[in-house]
């Protein structure tokens, strides 16, 4: 095998190709803007920084990706941090109040009306898809072992 089939690139990053590079034009375009998207779900899923980049030139020291190097690799860079900086978590709301069952719902009003902010079941928290920064949830946990440790739990929180 030749060192470059089994070299540390290989061995060790994920490559990705950019299709058109020799035709280039809107087609080329289009396949690096679709690179950029894919490189930043790749460092979002393996919680990687953009200094994770590297480009096939570190490795075989060929002038390439040929097209995207011309246009200018920091310009590649910043296509890709822009794509990563729109799959951060998106919130809908700061703080949420959750409750397991109706029998938590009196402790989780309280709560709720002392922070000012929403409240639903968990079930129905967990199905909607809503987001929140901090999620205060009243019943359910392990600690809570009774209606009565919950209720005091989240008197606590008033």
């Amino acid at each position: 095998m030749k060192e470059e089939t089994n070299g540390e690139g290989n061995r060790n990053y994920i490559a990705v190709e950019i299709c058109y590079s020799l035709s280039g034009g809107d087609r080329f375009n289009k396949a690096e803007q679709r690179a950029a998207k894919e490189v930043a779900a790749l460092l979002k899923q393996y919680n990687w920084t953009i200094n994770n980049v590297k480009k096939h030139q570190d490795f075989s020291k060929k002038y390439c990706p040929h097209r995207t190097l011309d246009l200018g690799w920091q310009r590649f860079l910043n296509m890709i941090q822009e794509e990563l900086n729109k799959l951060k978590e998106v919130y809908d709301m700061k703080k949420i109040v959750v409750y397991k069952g109706d029998a938590d719902l009196f402790a989780a009003v309280m709560v709720a009306q002392k922070n000012a902010c929403p409240l639903m079941r968990l079930s129905d928290y967990k199905a909607s898809g809503l987001k929140a920064q901090q999620v205060i949830q009243i019943g359910g946990k392990a600690e809570d072992k009774d209606r009565f440790a919950t209720f005091k739990n989240a008197a606590k929180l008033v």
